[in-house]
């Protein structure tokens, strides 16, 4: 959200989260190769994890190849942002002041409940299925993510569109099926008992395998397509990079507090309905709400609103004003100083002035 232009923010979205879910892919191919014969409930072989710690290492060492946001400059020469370091203590009231933003309270379901699918998904598909029918679930629901994920970015990314029209269309064809997933998914699991599982597990030859397919695939995918639509969302919300990480920070905090919960919930034994219907009821507050900033909160652009923003060149001479200059917007070119004028000098800061 903070290195992203408002036209190719889903784009940025997108790579970011199809990268981790690339990781996925590979975790979940390991598991199908080498379970591919064995029609069990068996567990995980260690050489599974043994490939997620090597790439979890290789994680680690190339995060310092990343470059500091100051040496990080677009195609035309503008820097990406001008963030200034602040003392811990300011720091610390910058992410409380998130909260200050109604928007991102009434976001609070949504933020929830984003990655609880996860858990669930995880504990009813090892309750009901063999092992290589785990594996292929894995590994063809985050491939399917990654191509849709692509494919949701010709929306977001759309300027032939109004900004707000993607919002609304982007929310409706993935907060939809995600609330016809656990609507599905309360009718299936309505007889299921964790006491009980069944004996032996549902393979992926058998035909009752073909609809528990289609409803893990159509459960997995729109709800990783509703955290592009969070962050999408959360993207039209602000230009500043501080503030976009600021806002990162709380989804990325509920996510994990609601992912945790789910897991002590699950953990206890709670029937698979009472589960899912719970999941039903976040998601289902959380598109109502985002519906609602859908259709009369998402402003068409946050340029030359903020602080801290570096507009890009193209911007500028479509607007016809100027670049921000040492943390302030500035209005158009006549805004120039008396003594840059009489000085023969151009505006400093993070670009250089456009005439206009």
């Amino acid at each position: 959200m903070s290195y992203s232009e408002e036209n190719e923010r889903g784009k940025f979205v997108a790579t970011s989260i199809n990268l981790q879910a690339t990781g996925a892919a590979i975790g979940g191919l390991i598991p199908l190769i080498i379970n591919h014969d064995k029609a069990t409930s068996a567990g995980v072989p260690p050489a599974v994890y043994i490939v997620f710690i090597v790439m979890d290492f290789v994680g680690c060492a190339l995060a310092f190849l990343l470059r500091p946001p100051e040496k990080v400059v677009r195609d035309d020469g503008t820097n990406i942002a001008v963030v200034k370091a602040r003392p811990f203590w300011e720091e610390f009231k910058g992410n409380l002041e998130a909260f200050k933003d109604w928007r991102m309270i009434v976001m609070i379901p949504a933020f929830a409940v984003s990655e609880c699918f996860l858990v669930y998904g995880g504990s009813a598909n090892a309750f009901r299925n063999s092992l290589r029918a785990r594996s292929l679930l894995g590994f063809c629901s985050v491939t399917l993510q990654i191509i849709c994920g692509w494919a949701l970015t010709l929306l977001l990314d759309n300027e032939k569109l109004r900004r707000r029209t993607r919002a609304q269309i982007g929310l409706v064809i993935t907060g939809i099926p995600v609330m016809a997933a656990y609507i599905w998914e309360m009718i299936r699991t309505r007889h299921y008992d964790r006491n009980n599982p069944p004996s032996p597990p549902l393979d992926w030859n058998e035909p009752g395998f073909g609809p528990i397919f289609v409803l893990f695939m159509l459960n997995w995918v729109s709800c990783s397509l509703f955290q592009y639509m969070i962050l999408y969302f959360l993207g039209c919300f602000t230009n500043n990079p501080r503030g976009a990480a600021n806002n990162a920070g709380v989804f990325r905090g509920f996510m994990a507090a609601g992912e945790a919960i789910d897991f002590g919930v699950d953990s206890m034994g709670v029937p698979f309905l009472k589960e899912s219907g719970a999941l039903f009821a976040f998601y289902t507050a959380g598109v109502i709400a985002m519906g609602y900033l859908a259709l009369f909160h998402i402003d068409e652009t946050k340029y030359f609103t903020e602080e801290e923003v570096t507009i890009p060149k193209h911007v500028q001479e479509e607007h016809g004003q100027t670049m921000v200059i040492e943390g302030t917007t500035k209005g158009t070119s006549e805004t120039t100083t008396d003594e840059e004028a009489a000085g023969g000098k151009e505006a400093t800061g993070v670009a250089e002035e456009i005439k206009v």
